[in-house]
């Protein structure tokens, strides 16, 4: 799923959360944490640029086919083993901020999960390590062939 549409989906989160609550400090951390974790991409691209000496272009960026070049995608801050223990953390602390951040991260997870290519374990961090995140491994239309 691409950044603009999980800003969207964050303001329909944060406000959401805020008309429940009345929480600005649950709603603002539910907005934001709905895409800030796809900053692993930018991340990603930069080094593939670096890497092959690549002229980085927005088009090549938004659409991801650098992923399909490099034969493998590591997006580092997607994963679901990080939704259990801000989930964790949420229910221990019961803090607006941590409450906010686990309902964001899980719907950018879970949007990720039904808007793209990869398959659930593809979302999982251990499993992405463990096939040395080939893109063959994590992605459905990869899987096929």
């Amino acid at each position: 799923m691409t950044p603009d549409k999980h800003i969207v989906s964050g303001i329909i989160l944060g406000a959401g959360a805020y008309a429940i609550t009345g929480n600005m400090i649950l709603s603002a951390a539910s907005f934001l944490s709905a895409f800030m974790c796809d900053i692993d991409h930018a991340i990603e691209y930069g080094m593939y640029c670096a890497r092959t000496k690549v002229k980085p272009t927005l088009k090549e960026f938004s659409s991801g086919e650098y992923f399909a070049k490099k034969d493998t995608i590591c997006v580092i801050f997607h994963a679901y083993e990080y939704l259990v223990a801000l989930i964790i953390a949420a229910i221990i602390t019961r803090h607006p901020v941590a409450v906010g951040i686990a309902m964001g991260y899980a719907l950018h997870l879970i949007l990720d999960t039904i808007g793209n290519d990869c398959t659930f374990i593809g979302y999982c961090i251990t499993y992405r390590i463990k096939v040395r995140f080939k893109i063959g491994k994590i992605c459905v239309k990869n899987m096929a062939g």
